[in-house]
């Protein structure tokens, strides 16, 4: 595990993290997406290391920008364990707490269909995406 201090992982969550979805016709995918420049590729690796090894890290080819992005279930469950300790404090705290609970309701729920509870929390989370400020 690296060594950063937990609440400078949060606060970089924070300013530069996305809590977001993709739904397909019969799919939901919850997604942590968190974008820097292509020169920050290493902290981006540490950030993964940090959640451990959770996610990947996507590079355009032109080196312009990276994207670490987490899908998986299990490993959305690291990040809400590390919010769940370190929690934000921002304008994005609020987005989040939607999105955590859809963490939540997958991590009991695995089909691939969304449950009714999904789709009303998805309704919440775009609600709440639309308010957001910058």
């Amino acid at each position: 595990m690296s060594t950063f201090n937990p609440s400078f992982v949060t606060g970089l969550l924070e300013g530069a993290g996305s809590f977001t979805y993709s739904r397909g016709r019969s799919q939901l995918t919850l997604v942590f997406a968190l974008r820097m420049s292509g020169e920050n590729r290493p902290l981006l690796e540490r950030i993964r290391r940090f959640f451990r090894d959770a996610g990947r890290i996507y590079q355009r080819a032109d080196g312009g920008s990276c994207l670490y992005r987490i899908t998986r279930p299990n490993e959305l469950l690291r990040l809400v364990e590390h919010l769940d300790t370190h929690p934000l404090v921002g304008d994005k705290r609020r987005l989040y707490e939607i999105w955590r609970e859809l963490v939540m309701e997958r991590a009991t729920h695995q089909g691939s269909r969304p449950t009714p509870e999904q789709l009303s929390l998805l309704a919440r989370l775009t609600a709440a995406r639309g308010q957001k400020t910058a």
